[in-house]
């Protein structure tokens, strides 16, 4: 299917109040961590480079619609940590860069809080997945993901098969796509803060055709 963008153009992301409130609120966790880890870094020397690097990277990604698409946010925070990625200039092995994305993630005050917020198991939510899957099949934004969504039998179970991945495309954009399977991992993190289980048996970051994620509440298992 040919890939369309709107304008008859692509556009570029912009570092916005979003990207900016990203970095403020994740960068100190993430240097905290590094910091933990007795990684051999200058970090206020890491910080400075990451915040050029970060925004750099930002305003070369192609737009996937803007805040309007939820998955937006997703694109912003792997900047941030490829940023400091490549700011540690081959300082930070690839499962450091997991370490300290599954330690700053899981120890986020402001994850934990969105995550109340979330009523994912209603028909409401079922019925924005399933739409949010459709249109990502209309492949309008190239950078973005491509998903179908798989309704379970019951209201408390549900899946997801991306056949695209907006992650993978940035970090192959910025010549890291090894990085992406440790990256991978905060989606179990995020299913935790979502009162889910996720079960998965293949990823694009490993080679696979897709990534199947599925889901079920956590009430219902125990």
């Amino acid at each position: 299917m040919k890939i369309i963008e709107k304008n008859g153009r692509i556009n570029k992301m912009k570092y916005d109040i979003y990207a900016e409130a990203v970095w403020q609120l994740f960068i100190r966790g993430c240097l905290k961590q590094l910091k933990n880890m007795n990684m051999v870094l200058d970090l206020h020397k890491l910080k400075k480079e990451s915040k050029l690097y970060y925004r750099n990277i930002i305003q070369r990604t192609p737009s996937i619609g803007g805040m309007s698409n939820s998955m937006t946010i997703i694109i912003i925070w792997s900047a941030l940590f490829i940023a400091i990625y490549k700011s540690s200039k081959g300082k930070m092995s690839d499962k450091d860069l997991g370490r300290m994305i599954e330690s700053s993630m899981e120890n986020s005050t402001v994850l934990k809080l969105f995550s109340k917020s979330l009523k994912v198991f209603s028909e409401k939510s079922m019925k924005l997945r399933n739409q949010i899957a459709l249109d990502s099949q209309k492949r309008i934004y190239k950078a973005d993901w491509v998903c179908d969504f798989v309704r379970g039998d019951r209201l408390s179970e549900f899946g997801i098969n991306y056949y695209e991945c907006g992650v993978c495309k940035l970090a192959k954009q910025e010549g890291c796509p090894n990085i992406v399977k440790y990256m991978c991992k905060v989606d179990y993190i995020m299913a935790k803060y979502m009162g889910a289980k996720l079960t998965r048996t293949k990823t694009l970051a490993n080679g696979d055709k897709l990534c199947d994620f599925w889901y079920e509440k956590e009430s219902r298992l125990k």
